[in-house]
């Protein structure tokens, strides 16, 4: 299947206030050390003409603040960085062993991560990077243009670190990838990167083919979190709650593509194949496609008395596997042991085509001892047609929605939205006057009108849709973004 991420959608302001709490005031770097493997001539003060020829012993030598600017090269992970705030930043040139040898500097002021990979290989008895707060440390610290494999975790964060006398931490632009542990327990979290702490941001990585028994991908909690701009795919999950993604506490997911994730590996039961969150959590813009599990949530789950916000997303393709526990392959919404519901708000959302042989349906949303609205979405083409599940203790309501199923509400439609091509994830909205094609990089005429067009809350804001847009939001993921499928009638309210 190819694989489409949600992109050019804007991003509200509401929404995002979470996100924004996670840019805290970054600390220049004190002084810039610098590593190379090439350098063998014995001599290392960490001048691009004496370069450190490891990163332990440039960790040891450095003071909070510095930066520490890592030539291309394979170096061994079991990192620990647990008194001081630092900067770890992959993908520079450096120089050659002649070189070095022969008195010429390293080239350490061009970072190109791609062209110059920094490999950090872990031996699989520790985490590759861990990061351990011990008394009192002031500090931005950044991780950046890193591959780093082979650890029981990619990047772990240890005895909530950072806390919040820390100002920020990022960890941006790494490739982590074929991380991971099993405990005979199920208690391992986090194969990727294992958060604990808050005021952290995870931006721009791929985090694919790690292991974990939950959140094989990122898990963890946390506090003031910000997981955007990340491909997060291929990760195996071996116990029973989130595949690709455990999340507790509070921050924002956003234009993510989570694609792939598989939770239940060896428990041959679990919920949350993509994602699972519980605590508050606005999660926005995303692609959650194709993931797994064998029970209930295929690609999103909201548990244990958690509260989201899901705006923008695109929420397809994903299964659950065994027929006795009932469905729910696309969104699963369930309230905590003690009785508290979880509650899940969610706008201009595109949920379809996730399967499953469970025979309560619910396959679009499942909901269960739980409060849950929903406005200008569209559910087609889940399992059986069967798109909502709603036990006796919940409640649901749907409105200026388009489903396969009837349900009542204000605005709704049983109608076929008409998308662009599902087998490609192509889930635009079929328009007579224009049609983005994400392929085509361009705007294309169909010769059939989706219903969904024009259908949204009327009350809801429109601005960012191209004209001709009718005056009103489509319904769906791109509804009031750029990519919004054009109108062929102007409404005059």
């Amino acid at each position: 299947m190819a694989r489409l991420l949600a992109s050019g959608r804007p991003r509200p302001a509401a929404l995002l206030a979470v996100a924004a709490l996670a840019l805290c005031p970054r600390l220049c770097p004190a002084d810039v050390v610098c590593i190379d493997d090439d350098n063998q001539t014995g001599v290392y003060d960490g001048t691009p003409l004496h370069p450190f020829s490891d990163i332990a012993p440039a960790i040891a030598a450095a003071v909070s603040g510095d930066e520490l600017r890592i030539a291309a090269g394979v170096y061994p992970g079991n990192l620990l960085v647990d008194t001081k705030a630092l900067n770890l930043l992959g993908g520079y040139p450096g120089g050659t062993a002649s070189g070095y040898a022969g008195g010429i500097a390293g080239e350490f002021g061009t970072q190109d991560p791609v062209a110059q990979v920094t490999h950090l290989q872990g031996d699989g008895s520790a985490a590759v990077i861990r990061f351990r707060r011990v008394g009192g440390v002031d500090g931005s610290t950044v991780v950046d243009g890193l591959r780093i494999t082979g650890g029981t975790s990619g990047i772990l964060f240890d005895d909530e670190y950072p806390s919040g006398e820390f100002r920020d931490f990022v960890i941006s632009r790494n490739l982590i990838e074929e991380n991971g542990h099993h405990d005979p327990a199920y208690g391992h979290r986090g194969g990727g990167i294992a958060v604990d702490g808050s005021c952290i941001r995870i931006s721009d990585n791929t985090i694919r083919n790690n292991t974990a028994d939950t959140g094989a991908g990122i898990g963890g909690a946390a506090d003031t979190l910000l997981v955007e701009n990340n491909v997060i795919e291929g990760n195996i999950g071996f116990g029973d709650h989130g595949g690709g993604l455990w999340l507790g506490g509070e921050g924002t997911l956003a234009h993510n593509l989570i694609h792939a994730n598989v939770i239940g590996d060896l428990a041959g039961y679990g919920w949350g194949g993509g994602v699972l969150v519980v605590g508050r959590w606005v999660i926005v813009g995303n692609t959650i496609s194709g993931n797994t599990a064998p029970s209930l949530g295929g690609g999103l789950f909201i548990d244990e008395g958690a509260e989201a916000w899901v705006d923008h997303n695109l929420i397809v393709e994903n299964a659950t596997l065994t027929e006795w526990v009932k469905g729910g392959a696309g969104v699963y919404v369930d309230g905590a042991w003690d009785g508290t519901p979880s509650s899940a708000h969610l706008t201009s959302c595109t949920i379809a085509d996730n399967a499953s042989p469970g025979t309560n349906g619910g396959n679009g949303i499942y909901v269960e001892y739980s409060d849950v609205d929903v406005s200008g979405c569209i559910f087609w083409g889940n399992e059986g047609g069967d798109d909502f599940y709603l036990d006796p203790s919940s409640t649901l309501t749907v409105v200026h929605s388009l489903s396969e199923e009837p349900i009542a509400g204000a605005g709704n439609q049983s109608a076929d939205p008409l998308f662009a091509d599902p087998p490609t994830c192509d889930y635009h909205l079929k328009s007579l006057v224009g049609r983005w094609d994400p392929g085509l990089t361009a705007w294309v005429a169909d010769d059939e009108h989706s219903p969904a067009i024009d259908a949204g809350d009327p009350a809801a804001a429109y601005s960012a849709e191209p004209s001709p847009n009718g005056g009103r939001r489509n319904a769906g993921a791109y509804g009031n973004t750029p990519e919004a499928s054009r109108s062929c009638v102007v409404f005059e309210w």
